[in-house]
C-alpha cells in the first residue's frame, strides 16, 4: 500500500519537474502580458506590444517588455504596488529591447529605488506605458 503512494508521488514529482522546466518565449502582446501578469489583459489595460522570455529554471527567471494602453487607475495602482518614484533621468535606453520599445516624448520615467530590473516609462501625451521587468 505504501509502495503505491510512493510510486504515485514519484510520478507526480517527475511530471511536475518536466512541466516546470520548459522555457517560454513569445512576441505576442496579449500572451506576453498574460505570462507576466498571470491574467489576460482587460479591465483597463490593453496590450499593444509585448516580448516575454522565461527560463526553464524552476525559480521563474524572466525578462519582459510591454507596451500597454492603460486607464489612469491601472497606472496609479501599478506605480503604488511597485513603490515606483519618478526618476531624475531625462532619457533612458534599453540596449537589448525590441525595436518598438521606444516611447514618444514627452515621457516620464518611473523606477524602483535601487532596482535596475524594473522600469516604467509613461508617455505624457497618451495613455501608453512601456514596462521593462527582469527577474534573473
Amino acid at each position: 500500500m505504501i509502495g503505491r503512494y510512493i510510486l504515485i508521488f514519484s510520478i507526480f514529482l517527475f511530471c511536475f519537474s518536466i512541466v516546470s522546466c520548459i522555457e517560454q518565449s513569445t512576441n505576442d502582446a496579449s500572451k506576453s502580458y498574460e505570462l507576466w501578469a498571470g491574467e489576460k489583459p482587460g479591465h483597463g489595460v490593453w496590450a499593444i506590444h509585448g516580448k516575454y522570455w522565461q527560463s526553464a529554471h524552476f525559480t521563474k527567471e524572466y525578462i519582459t517588455y510591454l507596451e500597454l494602453s492603460v486607464v489612469p487607475r491601472w497606472k496609479a495602482d501599478y506605480i503604488a504596488q511597485n513603490k515606483l518614484t519618478i526618476s531624475a533621468d531625462s532619457t533612458f535606453s534599453i540596449s537589448d529591447g525590441p525595436n518598438w520599445f521606444k516611447p514618444k516624448k514627452p515621457y516620464r520615467i518611473w523606477k524602483q529605488n535601487g532596482n535596475t530590473q524594473l522600469l516604467c516609462v509613461e508617455e505624457l501625451a497618451s495613455s501608453h506605458i512601456f514596462l521593462f521587468e527582469a527577474q534573473l
